[in-house]
């Protein structure tokens, strides 16, 4: 199978220009020569690239598997494609759409805000951790794949009216995010699911069955919304994070698994369903106010009186921690990708 870009033919580029009109977004054009429709191939479009996973059959179903270290605005992905097939001696313009998104696929990348396409029926693993601060997911989302967001900078997220199930420790680790809308389609968490999201303020859930759970989803090390290193002398209860649910159905999480542990139910408001169509930003530390430096393999932290610093790694494993009463330098020796922590804020480090 052999793939002409547009760059090699002008008629290629004139086909391309006329359905990137009629699509109105952007458009992803290539001629083909179809030796075996059922070989899996791939097309790149501006630093992304794509799996066709169906035969040559209308509309083509795409996978992005990689985003390059080049992307670094924002990513729109469109509802659909208009690729351009050569059949023998004729021009078959063809739709695409993507269907899911691959594991580790932004893990190059660093764009701010990612828009997901209703298209989109499953999110795999780390897809997008650690990078953006921004995501919009459309209606048609199924399954977020496990730890997709760890370590990511968002601080608000609405999840669609579709989405089913999240896997273990989506948002591990999500230490700016303070408010979260769960739809009413949600079935049930994986695990550990906000495990480390100190600064959760509230989560607006529309289910009037409480989604699958337990105590780990909302986490001991400590809970949801709880001040960085501050113990509750009962570690089952958790008076934080405010819960947003149903009025009919509080009763029912206030004995559910795992939600039971919150102290403070209140009844979902029209208000607040119609707030889930809009990302509310809040203000968060950004990771420039770490001061932290890196030589050799070496994490150098500058800290001040009261600093708790910690660094975990991709899987959540803490690997160093210390709190200071007097001004000193945390140092941590390793390699890799790591997370460090630094009063609540977080950042992530190459050694």
């Amino acid at each position: 199978m052999k793939v002409t870009t547009l760059s090699k033919n002008w008629l290629f580029r004139a086909v391309a220009l006329m359905f990137g009109i009629i699509c109105c977004g952007f458009t992803y054009a290539a001629s083909v020569e179809i030796e075996n429709p059922k070989v899996s191939y791939y097309v790149d479009y501006e630093g992304m690239t794509f799996q066709v996973l169906n035969e040559a059959t209308e509309p083509l179903h795409l996978e992005l598997i990689e985003v390059s270290e080049d992307v670094k605005g924002d990513v729109i992905l469109p509802d659909e494609f208009i690729m351009t097939w050569w059949e023998g001696s004729i021009f078959k313009p063809i739709k695409a759409v993507i269907k899911r998104i691959a594991d580790n696929a932004f893990e190059k990348g660093s764009p701010k805000q990612i828009s997901i396409p209703s298209s989109v029926k499953s999110i795999g693993a780390y897809a997008l951790a650690h990078a953006p601060n921004k995501v919009t997911l459309n209606k048609g989302l199924q399954y977020l794949g496990c730890r997709a967001f760890i370590g990511s900078y968002i601080s608000s997220i609405d999840l669609p009216e579709s989405l089913m199930y999240i896997d273990y420790g989506c948002f591990m680790h999500c230490s700016y995010l303070r408010r979260i809308y769960l739809p009413s389609t949600l079935k049930a968490f994986a695990g550990a699911t906000f495990k480390w999201c100190i600064h959760l303020e509230d989560i607006y859930c529309a289910a009037s069955v409480p989604p699958e759970a337990d105590d780990s989803d909302f986490g001991f090390e400590p809970f949801v919304g709880t001040p960085y290193c501050q113990l509750e002398t009962n570690p089952n209860v958790n008076k934080y994070c405010v819960i947003h649910v149903p009025e009919e159905s509080i009763e029912l999480y206030k004995n559910a698994p795992g939600w039971k542990n919150f102290v403070t139910f209140v009844p979902l408001t029209e208000a607040d369903i119609i707030a889930s169509t809009q990302q509310i930003e809040e203000s968060a530390a950004t990771p420039s106010q770490i001061d932290y430096t890196t030589d050799n393999g070496q994490l150098l932290v500058t800290v001040k009186p009261g600093d708790n610093v910690s660094v975990y790694d991709t899987n959540g494993l803490c690997l160093q921690k210390a709190s200071y009463s007097a001004p000193d330098t945390f140092s941590f020796k390793g390699s890799g990708i790591v997370v460090l922590h630094v009063n609540g804020n977080s950042v992530k480090v190459v050694l």
